[in-house]
């Protein structure tokens, strides 16, 4: 149930009615775009600063989880991978909602997951 007090994100990861043009999501997304901007334009041989990045931006990154650029996503914030996740070129991840992708897992290329 949506109080008066609940933010636009709190009201978005619940599935409610939400601003999208709410100041704090879209400084969220500004932020997103910033560091998938860097790490999709990083060196193939500097594994050090994808995984910087990574853990900059996603939620949460288990060990030895590795995305290939191109990468996007809205907020970067909702998602978490667990260890040894692979997921190929491509892909989208929109997390308005948490997305939470367990150990082990691999996505082909160009996956994308709207939540």
């Amino acid at each position: 149930m949506t109080t008066a007090s609940d933010t636009d994100r709190e009201k978005m990861l619940r599935g409610d009615l939400y601003l999208a043009s709410d100041p704090e999501l879209t400084a969220m997304r500004e932020r997103a775009r910033r560091l998938w901007g860097a790490y999709n334009a990083t060196d193939p041989g500097d594994p050090t600063s994808r995984r910087t990045l990574l853990e900059q931006l996603l939620g949460a990154a288990g060990d030895g989880a590795v995305i290939e650029p191109p990468f996007f996503c809205d907020y970067g914030a909702h998602i978490a991978l667990g260890a040894n996740v692979f997921i190929n070129f491509n892909c989208v991840l929109l997390d308005c909602a948490t997305i939470t992708i367990g150990s082990l897992t691999q996505l082909g290329p160009a996956v994308q997951l709207y939540t």
